[in-house]
């Protein structure tokens, strides 16, 4: 195997992996929405579904969940169009980490189905990398809802979900920390859409969207045939400065050290209990 040697073949490859990463991230993704009442909601940003020490959690950043000390907050199931109002509290950490986590029952997850069925996942402990480490000129994933990209009909919060191909770029200056970030290209102008009417929206919204790291480059360098189960998240978005064409994530080492150690914690209070 070689990596594409021109922009012709780079091209129908980057389709190819967008197809794959789109359909295989789906499942693990939610809009995080602001009820404003029964009949009203506003898109706040992205959350994800992911396993940790043998718990589901709902997996944002903390300005996200912020709002929670005056409005409710919504999150969806995958194949499930209700909107679900956030029951159990949302430990959160600013800046520079900037993440925020709220158990999921088994009561709500595995109870709709009886109800109302749904297709929604959790990404596995083996899926979410120990840091952030890719090789040269990787190809980054993410995907998330804009805030362009969500409207308000009948009562219904309908919100499309964007997948994002890209790869890594300079931090810029005056903006994060490289002990803690790492930022990815993000121009507009510049994207290529593989669906006609869809282009690449303003980045409100993506916070809150974990990014992975689809480890083509590194497959295909070591010869081993890729797939969208090679991935690991890498990261989660954060931040857009509106002023430069790239969006800034939290490496992973720190979300992984934060939901492991907040967990611990409250264990160790007696609020979650088992192993």
């Amino acid at each position: 195997m070689k990596l594409p040697t021109n922009a012709a073949e780079w091209d129908k490859e980057c389709e190819r992996i967008v197809r794959a990463m789109q359909g295989y991230a789906a499942p693990y993704i939610t809009p995080i929405s602001k009820i404003i009442s029964d009949d009203e909601g506003e898109l706040l940003g992205t959350g994800s579904y992911v396993e940790m020490i043998g718990r589901r959690l709902l997996i944002t950043n903390e300005h996200n969940v912020a709002i929670l000390q005056t409005n409710s907050l919504g999150l969806q199931f995958h194949g499930n169009d209700g909107v679900y109002k956030l029951h159990n509290s949302a430990p959160g950490i600013g800046y520079p980490v900037d993440c925020a986590f709220s158990l999921i029952g088994d009561s709500i997850w595995s109870g709709l189905p009886a109800l109302q069925p749904h297709q929604a996942a959790a990404v596995p402990p083996d899926r979410i990398a120990l840091a952030h480490t890719p090789v040269e000129n990787e190809l980054m994933f993410f995907r998330g809802y804009a805030g362009e990209n969500s409207k308000l009909f009948f009562k219904t919060l309908l919100s499309t979900a964007t997948s994002y191909l890209t790869r890594e770029a300079p931090l810029p200056q005056k903006w994060g920390d490289s002990r803690f970030h790492f930022a990815l290209h993000y121009p507009p102008e510049k994207a290529t859409a593989l669906d006609p009417g869809f282009n690449l929206p303003i980045p409100k919204g993506f916070s809150g969207s974990l990014v992975w790291n689809t480890r083509y480059v590194e497959c295909v360098t070591r010869d081993i045939p890729w797939s969208p189960g090679q991935a690991q998240v890498t990261g989660i978005v954060w931040g857009w400065p509106s002023s430069t064409s790239c969006v800034l994530c939290t490496r992973v080492e720190h979300l992984r050290s934060f939901l492991v150690l907040a967990l611990e914690e409250m264990r160790n209070r007696g609020e979650i209990t088992g192993s």
